[in-house]
């Protein structure tokens, strides 16, 4: 009966201590062979593969951020955005850069699945976070003229990039304006203005 009672107490003792932290009883060769494995069926393009492994380590480390951003751009590659965007909020909620995590969303909605009008509605919202990125400015420009092909949404974000210090976008800008001054010349002369 004491027995019993020993090997009881000692099963509860050991269950709380796996529960408190689960890494104690993982090598560090272990939890590398997993993240080195899962790594590598990423770069060979096995991408669901590769969650398999990286859901491993997240059973191993439940706070490990790269393993849930890793896991999303596995989604993002076999083009399961709600999947992806999952993900890359767990990865955001346990501190992931927040902006690096942004635009992996935003390429996989403009690049991979071409979906404009969400890439748009993305940056839009990266913006309100950092507006005073230029960066963020040049992209919108740059969606805004592939989903909408027009100009207006361009040239306004290409002259705020521009306003923020962007040298490229600052140099487009100056470009523009001496094309639309020597436009507006020649229209008035033929007397179309």
């Amino acid at each position: 009966m004491k027995r019993t009672f020993s090997l009881f107490v000692l099963v509860v003792v050991f269950n709380n201590l796996w529960a408190q932290d689960p890494l104690l009883y993982f090598s560090d060769d272990t939890v590398a062979t997993l993240k080195n494995e899962a790594n590598h069926l990423f770069l060979q393009g096995k991408y669901e593969e590769s969650i398999n492994f990286y859901k491993r380590l997240i059973l191993i480390d439940s706070l490990k951020k790269t393993s849930y951003y890793n896991i999303a751009l596995n989604f993002s590659n076999i083009k399961e955005p709600d999947s992806a965007r999952c993900y890359f909020n767990k990865a955001l909620n346990l501190g992931y850069d927040s902006l690096t995590v942004y635009e992996r969303i935003l390429s996989m909605y403009e690049i991979k699945m071409e979906n404009y009008e969400e890439a748009y509605n993305l940056i839009s919202e990266m913006i309100n976070y950092w507006p005073l990125n230029a960066q963020l400015y040049k992209n919108r420009a740059s969606i805004w003229l592939s989903w909408k092909n027009e100009s207006s949404g361009y040239i306004s974000d290409m002259k705020k990039a521009a306003e923020l210090g962007d040298k490229e976008a600052k140099e487009f800008v100056e470009n523009y304006e001496k094309r639309m001054q020597i436009m507006r010349k020649k229209l008035r002369e033929r007397g179309l203005d």
